[in-house]
């Protein structure tokens, strides 16, 4: 079984192989939380405690980041920082490795219900994507956690099949897939919740099978490897200060949550369609046939999961409630990116349900909508193809930014305090300690809160939204010791 399946993973291998070699950067734009990972990787990689970023912690705008991110990710890119150092070209090859993993393991996924043709046209219409093809320089956690959470859904359906050992195995993974994002505690509390309910359901009939017994075991015993995986890693592995999770928890905050929750849902459904939405020059009419045809396609098929009840439902629907009760909403699509293979089931799903008109024939209509949804993304790649040549996209690698990091490494003290909009990014290239100026407050708000860290220097970033940094400056009367290429640095007015 497994020999007959190989040609197929290396013919799907060989489809995904451009994702490898397009739109790899030797530059990463401002961001901020790839710079949190790559210091957390290369304390990692030199010995030092992971969550020691070298930024202060605030507690003004805690959407803006945690103190620390969890070990996950950042374990994963310590060989590559090990070995290349903060090299955006290895980094960018490095994450498009893991996309291409994810896209066969969804296949694996897929092709457990559907055709060989069925799922290979569903993996090229979702990850021959320009959306794909941009968010894969952008180094965080979203693809690699979204590859270990997949595989972690595989093993969980499948955890009925599997040895002794293996169930072992499934419980490391979900527990290393929760060092990389809490979320994914959904699957060992939906286990848990799933053993309660075969318990008070054999209780309540006053039968004990011997299936029964089995089962329970089986997922107990992946209960218990995740749980003492989870406190191997947290406790003796990689033990860090204060509660990680507390800060997500914390966020869940909302005057009205059933607000959110419907803002939410809209904003995600466009989302979705936005995925198949892209640049197609005098051909925009494509455009909503290709959206439309997702989303619908989406729909049908998940209503018969609903129907269904299936462990894939029950999994979107616990996942689904966690981000669409998020009042923070504005990181696109990722935050829904570990459930995508779902939603690719459904699409599935979907197309398998429609009834076609008499005469056509199921493989020619499925292979018209494929060469359909890849003409619509053409424009777009040939564009990303063109503007892969311009290396230096806007960010810490530009010339003006590298003259003034550099002036930041030479001229200030080792245990300088500087303020600014982008602390992390600007921690990792220069070894100081920062805090965060938050973009969208008041002077005085920033002044005051500031206040109790006493930063040695503003730095105002060109390329950024100059109003917080400059503006908090000269409510502060702060003085310029430092200015090139736009980019300027004060010295703060009465600090150490």
């Amino acid at each position: 079984m497994i020999r007959r399946k190989v040609p197929e993973y290396l013919a799907v291998l060989l489809l995904l192989s451009p994702l490898l070699f397009i739109n790899i950067r030797s530059s990463h734009e401002w961001g901020d939380d790839f710079a949190g990972y790559l210091i957390e990787a290369q304390n990692i990689a030199t010995g030092y405690h992971y969550y020691e970023t070298h930024m202060v912690p605030q507690d003004y705008m805690p959407s803006y980041a945690p103190e620390y991110y969890s070990y996950g990710f950042p374990l994963l890119l310590a060989p590559v920082v090990k070995v290349w150092g903060i090299d955006f070209r290895a980094l960018d090859t490095y994450v498009s490795l893991w996309l291409v993993a994810w896209g066969l393991l969804i296949f694996g996924l897929l092709r457990w219900r559907f055709s060989f043709f069925t799922s290979v046209a569903f993996i090229l219409i979702v990850f021959i994507n320009p959306w794909f093809l941009k968010f894969k320089t952008e180094i965080i956690s979203d693809i690699p956690f979204s590859f270990f959470f997949t595989l972690s859904l595989m093993l969980f359906l499948k955890r009925q099949e599997l040895s002794r050992w293996v169930l072992v195995l499934t419980g490391l993974v979900i527990a290393f897939t929760i060092g990389i994002r809490e979320a994914a505690y959904i699957l060992p509390v939906l286990l848990a919740a799933a053993m309660c309910l075969q318990t008070i359901r054999v209780s309540l009939h006053g039968i004990s099978t011997e299936a029964w017994r089995l089962s329970l075991r089986r997922d107990g015993t992946i209960l218990i490897a995740t749980i003492a995986g989870v406190l191997v890693a947290n406790v003796l592995l990689f033990p860090a200060p204060g509660s990680h999770i507390a800060h997500f928890l914390g966020l869940y905050e909302s005057p009205d949550m059933s607000l959110t929750f419907l803002s939410n849902l809209d904003r995600y459904t466009r989302l979705y369609q936005s995925l198949f939405h892209h640049e197609a020059g005098r051909y925009s009419f494509m455009l909503y046939y290709s959206t439309s045809f997702m989303l619908v396609l989406t729909v049908l098929g998940l209503l018969q999961l609903v129907w269904r009840m299936t462990w894939e439902w029950i999994v979107l629907a616990t996942y689904a409630v966690i981000v669409l009760f998020f009042p923070y909403s504005s990181q696109g699509f990722r935050y829904m990116l570990p459930v995508l293979p779902i939603l690719m089931i459904c699409a599935a799903l979907g197309a398998r349900s429609i009834r076609l008109p008499a005469g056509m024939h199921r493989y020619t209509a499925g292979m018209l909508f494929l060469i359909f949804m890849l003409a619509v993304n053409i424009r777009d790649i040939r564009a990303i193809c063109h503007e892969q040549g311009m290396t230096i996209v806007p960010g810490p690698q530009t010339e003006g930014s590298r003259r003034m990091l550099a002036y930041i490494r030479t001229a200030t003290a080792p245990d300088a305090l500087i303020a600014t909009t982008k602390p992390r990014a600007v921690a990792l290239y220069t070894g100081r300690h920062t805090c965060l100026i938050p973009k969208d407050a008041t002077a005085a708000f920033v002044s005051h809160e500031l206040s109790r860290v006493h930063p040695d220097y503003v730095l105002d970033i060109d390329q950024l939204d100059r109003n917080a940094a400059a503006g908090y400056a000269l409510y502060d009367q702060d003085s310029v010791v430092w200015q090139s290429d736009g980019n300027i640095l004060y010295k703060a007015k009465g600090r150490r």
